[in-house]
């Protein structure tokens, strides 16, 4: 009988050696939020607009129809990860062109 005790109190203490305490390392919480331009997106595409037509030459693209730019504004205002969806001919130069526009937009007052 107290070998079977033994054995149970073995049994059952072995599996407290085994548990594992889950801590979580990194506490830290990422959140994002939406950009702001002062006079909102439609100043904001104005002055886009405004940007692409003095510095670009849209001759050399086929560009017909509407375009999806998504990118990321970081902490100080600066943009970055510029994408043109849909892809075009010459898609790559098209983007770094678009990248340019972008960056010269005057972000006064602008919060990220």
């Amino acid at each position: 009988m107290k070998r079977y005790i033994l054995m149970l109190f073995l049994f059952f203490a072995g599996f407290k050696g085994y548990s594992q305490d889950f801590q979580l390392k990194n506490k830290s919480v990422t959140t994002s939020q939406n950009a702001e331009f002062p006079g909102g997106d439609d100043a904001f595409t104005k002055e886009f607009l405004k940007m692409i037509h003095a510095y670009i030459d849209l001759n050399k693209y086929a560009v017909n129809g509407q375009f999806v730019f998504v990118f990321d504004v970081n902490e100080n205002g600066k943009i970055s990860n510029l994408d043109v969806l849909p892809k075009v001919k010459n898609s790559e130069m098209f983007i770094e062109d678009m990248d340019f526009a972008i960056k010269k937009v005057k972000r006064n007052g602008s919060q990220p």
